[in-house]
């Protein structure tokens, strides 16, 4: 885990933050450092291409995209190091320096609020100075083919849903966030002095134009090639003060299981999905979403559902001591794999809809998994780049390969696993 040196500003933003509920948790930061994940730090950063993120309309899109950013991360960047630190000197490439400076922030931020991925979303950008992310429930993207036509009635259209929310919370308030990025071969504060500017130019217009009293962060993050310098990040912020005039957990629970429905439709077109996509709308338009705490989704025959054998059967599954992860394995060239996954509890625990369990979840699987697995691409995907899968075994739809393959796999806080195999 890449350990981020943290301090306040200056003494004026570090009086501000005294102001803020966890003001004890930054002081911490600031004392010890954060050792940050580079799951988290990695898949962080790609909220910067979000549509809403992770921008991808279907697997077949993800499958093209996905691999391409890790590797473009693999070459500028060490992995795994002490430190995030770039891979040779004045490595400016602008987009990665953006994307390291968001997701050092949203971890951090995320570190102490104790949110994961699944609570964050990109803020539309205005005409006027807008802060870069919030904790926002994500716009209803649940893919077209999730609520097929002939099973539609009872349902609604993805723009219905929750349209009335606006914005999400760590259960007791909400957030908003401006992220900075730069590279730098000595790590002094003047060399970011404009990032600052910028920061609390944004903040002071979303107090004053548009009374916005969410609590607003800014972290400017510095990182360089040289091990003498150790990846840094800076906090600013105003005094904080919030509208609880929205329910925040609720909200909050909203985002969670869009991300989560989002997510799992990449791969899975489970019957249970449609119905956490109806669950989803009726939490929505009640004012008593408590009502449907505990209460598990439900099949035709008014049964609980189960988890659909094709998430074991048909797609990859890590087993380790710790639990189970679930993903797709595709190949990105004649040796080389992508994984895509997610814990296996996740599932479960969206087919459960126990509220706690949902807003408490984080995932307790390993950061880091080196591992040898049987992994089962699509043999169609293997026809493409010419890989002989003739001696492989089976899998039991035929569709498959079984193929025994190793490497590095990365999970972050909110279950998603990825990593490269070979």
């Amino acid at each position: 885990m890449p350990f981020i040196k943290v301090s306040f500003y200056d003494d004026e933003h570090r009086r501000k933050l005294e102001n803020t509920p966890k003001y004890k948790v930054i002081e911490g930061l600031v004392k010890n450092g954060f050792n940050c994940s580079d799951a988290d730090l990695w898949t962080y950063s790609l909220f910067t291409e979000q549509k809403p993120f992770p921008g991808f309309e279907n697997f077949e899109e993800l499958k093209i995209r996905l691999p391409r950013r890790w590797e473009m991360i693999e070459d500028y960047f060490y992995l795994n190091d002490y430190t995030v630190r770039a891979k040779f000197p004045g490595a400016r490439y602008q987009k990665l320096t953006e994307e390291l400076g968001v997701g050092t922030a949203l971890a951090l931020v995320s570190h102490i609020h104790g949110l994961t991925q699944a609570d964050w979303n990109i803020i539309d950008v205005g005409k006027s100075k807008d802060l870069d992310f919030s904790l926002n429930p994500r716009r209803q993207r649940i893919i077209d083919t999730l609520i097929k036509p002939d099973i539609r009635e009872g349902s609604t259209t993805q723009n219905e849903v929750n349209s009335d929310l606006k914005i999400a919370s760590d259960s007791e308030r909400f957030i908003e966030v401006e992220a900075k990025g730069s590279y730098v071969d000595v790590d002094r504060k003047k060399t970011i002095s404009g990032m600052k500017t910028d920061i609390e130019e944004k903040k002071e217009t979303q107090r004053s134009q548009h009374s916005n009293q969410n609590l607003l962060y800014g972290v400017i993050t510095t990182y360089s090639e040289s091990r003498d310098v150790t990846t840094h990040s800076r906090i600013l912020d105003p005094p904080a003060t919030y509208n609880s005039e929205d329910n925040p957990r609720k909200v909050r629970l909203l985002s969670r299981l869009n991300f989560y429905a989002d997510q799992l439709n990449l791969f899975s077109r489970a019957n249970y999905l449609i119905a956490l996509v109806n669950r989803i709308r009726d939490i929505g338009v009640v004012d008593n979403y408590q009502s449907f705490d505990s209460q598990p989704l439900l099949n035709r025959n008014g049964e609980k559902f189960a988890l659909p054998n094709s998430y074991t059967q048909s797609r990859t599954v890590i087993d380790i001591r710790e639990g189970l992860g679930i993903g797709e394995v595709f190949p990105i060239s004649s040796s080389e794999y992508f994984f895509f996954g997610f814990d296996i509890a996740i599932p479960l625990k969206l087919i459960d809809q126990n509220f706690s369990e949902i807003l408490e979840y984080r995932c307790d699987l390993p950061a880091v998994l080196n591992l040898e697995i049987s992994a089962k691409p699509r043999t169609q995907d293997l026809q493409i780049f010419g890989i002989d899968y003739s001696t492989s075994e089976s899998s039991r739809d035929r569709t498959r390969a079984v193929m025994q393959l190793s490497g590095t796999l990365y999970v972050n806080s909110a279950g998603v696993i990825l990593g490269m195999l070979r």
